[in-house]
């Protein structure tokens, strides 16, 4: 086979003339591909919004779509109260979130989310545990069933998720004495509950047992609510907390942990009041400073 030749013109008027033509065809042709490609990366960027918002639009459809209702779940048996503790912060046992958590109610775990491929999923499908429960809203659930349990025999885990106190229940607590027994049995009287000693936290607790004599304050921190439109105080949030669970006629426990108002002085306070002892007057002064 002979080999092929290609020639090439050789001529520097013709070169010259070559590249000339083409760069000049470049330069002009220049703006209309910028042009061009602006168009295309704008079309890009809508059709990208777009995509995003229809992605939005169908995650918000399958959250507020109608979750079934069961009257007669057949695992409410399985329910362990002696175990749940909502004394403690409610954060994800295997990625520490703190949104969209539900609580096992057999054995008092937390995980995150209730749909397939979650912890909780995941760990009902393990343990066999099938009720569940949010802790923002107190709504029970079936896991992996996916159907909300509607029973009257939850209102008490319900109520000591989150306690809540009408005007004449908290005026009543000024004038009347109530006695109250705990799951395991322990008497305890409602506001003269003990506190759990966490490293070191019993000036706290001393502090906020005072806070409890001082009856204005006691009855405002009962019926506070936390504002829904704005990012609430954590200081001022977890005392009302502890304050409801502290005055709780129907607490499991014969005692409550001030667990997550001490997370927030801590947090607060650069660790100033954490993990060591200080003087309560101190803490006083500074609580009662930043309340007010």
């Amino acid at each position: 086979l002979k080999p092929c030749r290609l020639k090439f013109s050789s001529g520097p008027a013709r070169s010259c003339a070559h590249r000339a033509g083409h760069l000049g065809l470049l330069s002009r042709r220049g703006p209309s591909l910028k042009a061009a490609m602006t168009e295309d990366e704008a079309k890009r960027a809508r059709l990208d919004e777009e995509e995003e918002e229809e992605e939005k639009k169908s995650k918000k459809r399958a959250r507020g779509a109608e979750v079934p209702q069961r009257l007669d779940c057949p695992y409410l048996g399985t329910i362990n109260r002696h175990v749940l503790d909502f004394d403690f912060e409610k954060l994800c046992s295997v990625s520490l979130s703190g949104e969209n958590v539900y609580v096992d109610l057999v054995d008092g775990k937390y995980f995150q989310g209730r749909g397939k491929e979650t912890n909780a999923y995941r760990h009902a499908l393990e343990k066999s545990h099938y009720v569940w429960m949010n802790v923002m809203d107190g709504k029970v659930f079936c896991i992996p069933d996916g159907y909300e349990v509607v029973d009257k025999s939850l209102e008490d885990i319900k109520f000591n998720l989150a306690p809540i106190f009408d005007e004449e229940e908290i005026e009543a607590m000024s004038t009347k004495v109530r006695y109250a027994k705990a799951l395991d049995g322990t008497d305890y009287i409602p506001g003269c509950i003990g506190l759990n000693n966490i490293c070191n936290s019993d000036y706290e607790n001393v502090v906020v047992q005072v806070l409890c004599q001082v009856v204005p304050l006691r009855n405002y921190l009962l019926a506070y609510e936390a504002p829904k439109e704005k990012k609430h105080d954590p200081v001022l949030t977890t005392l009302a907390d502890l304050l409801r669970k502290m005055y709780n006629p129907r607490n499991f426990k014969g005692l409550v942990s001030p667990h997550e108002f001490y997370q927030a002085i801590g947090h607060k306070t650069a660790k100033k009041f954490y993990s060591k002892q200080q003087d309560p007057v101190a803490f006083f002064s500074w609580l009662m400073s930043y309340l007010h």
